[in-house]
């Protein structure tokens, strides 16, 4: 499959699942102050993906992708939203964005084992 938003990534329904999500996020949504979300999934994904190659990870490129692209979507949380511009208080990310890629992972025929290593990945990434 292939795309300009993921290049080299070929995962068939979970990449273009995710493109499709990545599409939608605005540059008004930020994942750090000066940064857009999709800038910041994206820059995960390309380093991620980039040492997995280099160190030989014995993972395979859906859990990787899954991973980096999905650990901070719930990021686009409105509440986070006005957080992140000191308009409120700050929302847990990491779990909902851990339950959304774990159940996106299997929707889409991912390994259980795989989409379960992910979401676990996403769930402790601040700890």
């Amino acid at each position: 499959m292939g795309n300009k938003l993921l290049p080299g990534c070929r995962l068939g329904e979970l990449e273009a699942a995710i493109t499709l999500l990545l599409d939608k996020l605005d540059d008004e949504v930020l994942s750090h102050p000066q940064k857009t979300l999709k800038q910041h999934l994206l820059g995960v994904y390309q380093g991620c993906s980039a040492l997995s190659k280099r160190y030989q990870l014995p993972l395979p490129e859906e859990t990787i992708c899954l991973m980096a692209l999905l650990h901070d979507i719930y990021k686009a949380d409105a509440r986070f939203q006005r957080y992140i511009r000191k308009e409120g208080e700050g929302v847990p990310h990491a779990l909902p964005s851990a339950w959304f890629a774990f159940l996106m992972g299997i929707e889409k025929g991912m390994d259980t084992f795989e989409a379960l290593l992910a979401g676990e990945a996403i769930r402790r990434h601040h700890t």
